[in-house]
């Protein structure tokens, strides 16, 4: 999987936001940290499981199934989105 090359995450005060920079500008999506820190392992070419394991890392009170149902969660709402694409 990998992020759509026309849209970029940037930081916006205390969020995030992944906008397109090109193409259709219709949309704006709001992001937290985690879900920030999600897309930055999807553009490092992580599987979901290395980036579970780089949440866990980053936050210490977190076990292993909570982190990856929250970095399923993410990529299947950026799927659904149509942000993320097969390789």
């Amino acid at each position: 999987m990998r992020i759509r090359k026309n849209i970029m995450m940037t930081e916006l005060g205390d969020d995030y936001v992944a906008i397109p920079v090109s193409g259709d500008k219709s949309f704006m999506i709001r992001m937290n940290e985690t879900a920030a820190e999600i897309w930055r392992g999807i553009e490092d070419g992580l599987n979901e499981q290395q980036i579970a394991d780089r949440l866990r890392e980053k936050y210490d009170q977190v076990d292993n199934e909570t982190a990856l149902n929250s970095v399923r969660k993410v990529v299947e709402d950026l799927k659904q989105k149509g942000i993320l694409e097969d390789n």
